[in-house]
């Protein structure tokens, strides 16, 4: 969600609603309460870059409507990783790490994932938000894998770790 702080400056307490425009359309409306709003845009319209977007005041009974243009910076999605294995992984097994990759944005995450476990890389491509990772049979003990997703166009990277229990 986009978030657009307005103030309508005026003698009294202004009331009304405003709309925020964009690319010929509305794209999010707030009520006007004692002269102040917050109007919230959809995340999934606005892709990461600035937009100078057209504030609509409709007015009330003692100020009159208004229009005005802002400039917003939207940023990446906010991410999250949820790392899951097979616990225990039994000694001599193979067992699969599962990477889910949850974000801010609305948008299932795609992108390149980097995983370090058993003193080895590897790279696979998250799709919908999910990637795999076979882990290959290691010794009985507490092992660490370390997690990297690089990001994208509109979501920002993560870096998550997990231990695995082997045994």
């Amino acid at each position: 969600v986009v978030r657009v702080p307005v103030e309508i400056e005026t003698e009294g307490a202004a009331g009304g609603r405003v709309d925020l425009h964009w690319n010929g359309g509305i794209i999010g409306s707030a009520d006007v309460v004692d002269g102040q709003a917050v109007v919230e845009g959809p995340r999934r319209v606005l892709l990461p870059k600035s937009y100078r977007v057209l504030v609509r005041y409709s007015g009330d009974a003692t100020t009159q409507a208004a229009d005005g243009g802002v400039t917003i910076q939207v940023g990446k999605a906010r991410t999250n990783l949820l790392l899951s294995a097979t616990q225990p992984l039994p000694a001599g097994r193979s067992g699969t790490l599962t990477i889910r990759i949850g974000n801010s944005s609305g948008f299932p995450a795609t992108g390149w994932v980097n995983v370090v476990y058993g003193g080895k890389a590897f790279r696979v491509f998250a799709v919908r938000g999910l990637a795999t990772v076979t882990l290959q049979p290691g010794r009985t003990g507490t092992h660490r894998a370390s997690v990297y997703y690089e990001g994208s166009g509109t979501v920002s990277p993560a870096f998550g770790v997990l231990s695995i229990r082997v045994g």
